[in-house]
């Protein structure tokens, strides 16, 4: 399975989430794949030494992470499309018959996950355990242990 999150810059909110879901899954020996990219990115712009720092405090790594537009292709190849806010998901009205929501769409709150952009460590940190907390639900999602939330992509 492949997931793809996807935000603005591709440099706070969607590299934190590749890096938080990649760990989550590798923690629960779940088989999947991740990947984020922006709607308005600089290709190669680095995630943002907040965005880094919080995670390897939360000891995942996101140091390497460069930011990427967003293109069909990876649209396309993915499984499952999950996007910060309902703008993010509006962009992406042209394609049909595509597995894309909201995070919080996706686990039933329809929270907005808080652009972190220009803020200090603390509003990072919230940020990242705002994900965290959704991602943790996500899985629980796409393993089928949430039995109120089974959506198309549940594969295991």
């Amino acid at each position: 399975m492949k997931i793809l999150f996807i935000c603005t810059g591709n440099t706070c909110r969607s590299p934190m989430a590749e890096g938080i879901m990649r760990e989550l899954a590798k923690r629960r020996g779940m088989d999947i794949e991740v990947e984020s990219a922006g709607v308005l990115s600089t290709p190669g712009t680095p995630a943002t030494n907040f965005a880094k720092l919080v995670l390897e405090d939360m000891g995942m790594d996101i140091k390497d992470k460069t930011a990427q537009l967003v293109t069909t292709e990876m649209i396309e190849s993915s499984d499952l499309i999950l996007v910060m806010t309902e703008k993010h998901k509006q962009f992406f009205n042209q394609f049909h018959d595509l597995n894309i929501y909201t995070v919080g769409e996706y686990i039933g709150t329809n929270e907005v996950i808080r652009d972190p952009y220009g803020g200090d460590m603390e509003v990072y940190r919230d940020t990242a355990y705002q994900l965290y907390s959704s991602l943790e639900k996500v899985l629980d999602i796409i393993s089928g242990e949430d039995k109120d939330m089974i959506h198309d992509v549940n594969i295991f």
